[in-house]
């Protein structure tokens, strides 16, 4: 009986090792947040090269860290790679479905694609989130007015004005589309 009492014994020490250790990887001394933080500060400083190296380096250290994914969808974007950045928006939405973010990213994207769209569905995701987010309601306005949907801009600029009714440029971008 001692002997099966000291082998589970050693099992689970040997088990608790490797778990704390997995959260304790690094890359070159550092760990996943520390790539993050590195990585939001080079993107800061408009070093998105140095970013996007340090953001990959999180990401592969800790794959189910939404924040750096959303961070390295962005550069991408910003470097002009939107089908990266793209996946790394549908990657976000697979860890959490309810990340309002990502939505409003990969709609963005596919805007500037020409995706209209697939931009205005995920402007509506956000939407359907958060009732009261003005600033989605103008991006599917203007993505509705850009297609000529008149009638459906018109639906989201009034959303504005009732939302906040001193928000100026929505009056303004309402009248565009009479």
């Amino acid at each position: 009986m001692k002997i099966r009492c000291n082998s589970l014994l050693f099992v689970l020490v040997a088990l608790l090792i490797t778990v704390g250790c997995a959260h304790n990887k690094t890359i070159e001394g550092f760990n996943a947040n520390e790539w993050f933080e590195m990585g939001r500060q080079a993107s800061i400083d408009n070093r998105l090269d140095k970013a996007l190296d340090a953001f990959n380096k999180a990401i592969e250290l800790d794959p189910k860290v939404a924040k750096a994914y959303v961070s390295r969808g962005r550069t991408y974007y910003y470097l002009g790679n939107y089908n990266q950045a793209i996946a790394d928006y549908n990657k976000i939405i697979e860890l959490d479905p309810k990340d309002a973010e990502a939505y409003i990213n990969r709609g963005h994207t596919y805007y500037h694609l020409g995706n209209c769209n697939q931009a205005i569905a995920d402007y509506s995701k956000v939407i359907e989130l958060d009732p009261e987010d003005i600033e989605t309601y103008v991006n599917r306005g203007r993505t509705y007015y850009y297609l000529g949907n008149y009638k459906q801009a018109i639906a989201d600029y009034d959303k504005v004005i009732e939302l906040n009714p001193k928000d100026a440029e929505a009056y303004v971008s309402r009248g565009t589309c009479l």
